[in-house]
């Protein structure tokens, strides 16, 4: 009897229902039935608030976890476009990408932080954006098993994977770091940093504890600047970086002014490749300032030595007066202080006329430059008259006994 009282009032339910839907009537219910009416028959609403995906599907929205549901239509919000780590700027012109190391002005980072900055590098690499600015004098810290090191430092460590150094983390060796603005390299910054691949440091005179301390896969090391401090003593300030480059060590790019400041750590003058007692792959002493010319080197400001090449374009005398080409296709002028001859497209249109000296040949003559002279060209001799010249109009030529024609 129970059994069939449910049925009933299922029939009844399903009853009213169905008028409900097509008269438009609304039906009151009696309260508590005991009938769950089944989702064929009523209209479902999407409970989602993130928008489902293939493979990411809310199981507890009865609209998108049906069978064959259309996840285009989920009322979700769409947060896969949602992934640009909000300190992070790319030039795409350029190539090249920035990140904000202070985080909008923050002293502490967060783990979430660290997560973002971790996501945002990936996203940097994944898109061949390797090239990657981290602004910022003061970046952010984070305090991680008792040790305060900076946020982009630990980030880089995570994507790294911290100690293991395997050749399958596809970012390991990827990264070239830029740090313009910071002039320390604080205790263990970049230990385990495997996914650089060099680190240009302009500005840096101080290097904390194991400042690079195991960076495995680091090709180039560079300092724009004196190095006046290495708190824990050069070999363990980089011990291991570069073993699992060719040779097991990396270049090092010094301040042409190491080897003349009034410090210790000076590169060894007898050694190519010695810096306070490690061995380098290369060592290499960058000279600064100074402005190259057509006929010299730049001189250093540090060290007044000339280096690099010359500049071809920076040209320190006067460029002579434009004249035709050979073939008068351009117009050439020649620099008076290297001799260079500058070639350029005419800048007006050329004007015919006859050759008094060349029945052969008629005057070309731009105002930009100047005349030259060039054989007729075109027409059709016959064998009453010359060929006409269709640029000039001048007759030339032989008759052409074979081409007659008639007279009018």
């Amino acid at each position: 009897m129970k059994g069939f009282f449910k049925k009933a009032l299922s029939a009844v339910t399903a009853a009213a229902l169905a008028l409900s839907l097509t008269s438009g009537i609304p039906i009151r219910l009696p309260v508590d039935l005991g009938v769950t009416a089944s989702a064929e028959e009523t209209t479902s609403t999407c409970t989602c608030e993130t928008k489902c995906a293939e493979g990411s599907v809310n199981s507890d929205c009865a609209v998108c976890s049906a069978e064959g549901a259309d996840l285009t239509a989920c009322a979700g919000t769409d947060t896969a476009a949602d992934t640009t780590y909000p300190y992070a700027v790319v030039d795409t012109a350029a190539g090249t990408a920035t990140i904000d190391g202070t985080l909008g002005g923050k002293t502490t980072a967060t783990e979430d932080d660290i997560t973002a900055l971790v996501e945002q590098l990936k996203a940097y690499v994944d898109s061949g954006n390797t090239t990657i600015t981290v602004t910022g004098s003061e970046p952010a810290m984070i305090t991680v098993d008792n040790i305060s090191m900076t946020a982009i430092g630990e980030a880089i460590a995570r994507l790294s994977g911290y100690g293991t150094h395997s050749a399958d983390n596809p970012y390991n060796g990827k990264i070239d770091l830029i740090l313009p603005n910071v002039t320390e390299i604080v205790d263990y910054e970049f230990q385990n940093a495997h996914a650089l691949n060099s680190i240009n440091l302009p500005k840096v005179t101080t290097i904390g504890v194991e400042g690079f301390n195991n960076c495995w896969y680091l090709q180039k090391l560079t300092f724009g600047s004196v190095v006046t401090s290495i708190k824990d003593g050069i070999e363990n300030a980089f011990q291991s970086a570069g073993a699992s480059v060719d040779g097991g060590y990396c270049d090092l790019v010094l301040s042409c002014g190491q080897a003349f400041a009034a410090t210790e750590y000076q590169p060894d003058p007898y050694s190519s490749r010695m810096w306070w007692g490690r061995t380098w792959k290369s060592i290499t002493l960058a000279h600064s300032g100074g402005e190259a010319t057509c006929t010299t080197k730049a001189f250093c400001a540090v060290c007044n030595l000339d280096y690099g090449e010359v500049d071809p374009d920076n040209h320190t005398g006067t460029l002579g007066t434009y004249a035709p080409t050979a073939d008068g296709s351009q117009h050439a002028a020649t620099w008076n202080c290297c001799n260079t001859v500058e070639t350029a497209d005419h800048t007006a249109e050329p004007t015919y006329t006859p050759n008094t000296d060349d029945s052969t040949k008629h005057n070309v003559t731009y105002s930009c430059c100047g005349t030259f002279t060039e054989v007729h060209s075109g027409g059709t001799a016959t064998c009453q008259k010359q060929a006409v010249c269709v640029l000039c109009g001048t007759s030339y030529g032989e008759l052409n006994a074979d081409n007659h024609e008639s007279e009018e």
